[in-house]
């Protein structure tokens, strides 16, 4: 994986939340990835860049029909995510939504190669700090 990538995931990641909405997965949406048919080689280079203003629209929107008590976003520290990040084969992350026995939302976060496939034999990634309670102050992401 090329460092540029790794620092700008690291500086987005570092700066507080991963939101539900705007995860960085770099999982295709086309619906050959969907069906696992012949999808095209991961780089890591993949373009997901989107404004503030859609972002917010984005976050905004699934919070306004959220429960009161759903998992907002969930923040994971740098060096985690690097860990997950410079494991051999590792072109970017996928996230999955998953849920705790006791019901609490969380996601939980694995390398992926370039073909598109989970690398479960290295780190995983869960026990991220979740939103609420822990949210990021005064994020135009966030409902007030």
């Amino acid at each position: 994986m090329k460092n540029g990538t790794v620092s700008r995931i690291i500086r987005l990641l570092s700066g507080g939340l991963i939101l539900t909405c705007i995860v960085l997965s770099l999982g295709r949406s086309d619906a050959a990835a969907q069906t696992n048919q012949s999808v095209p080689p991961f780089t890591g280079t993949e373009n997901h860049s989107i404004s503030l203003a859609d972002a917010a629209k984005l976050t905004l929107a699934y919070q306004s029909t959220a429960p009161a008590n759903a998992v907002l976003a969930e923040y994971f520290g740098r060096n985690a995510v690097t860990s997950v990040l410079t494991q051999p084969g590792a072109v970017g992350l996928r996230i999955y939504h998953g849920r705790q026995t006791d019901g609490k939302e969380v996601m939980v976060i694995v390398g992926v190669d370039s073909a598109g496939n989970d690398l479960t034999n290295g780190p995983l990634l869960e026990f991220g700090f979740g939103c609420p309670p822990i949210c990021g102050i005064a994020s135009p992401l966030m409902r007030h």
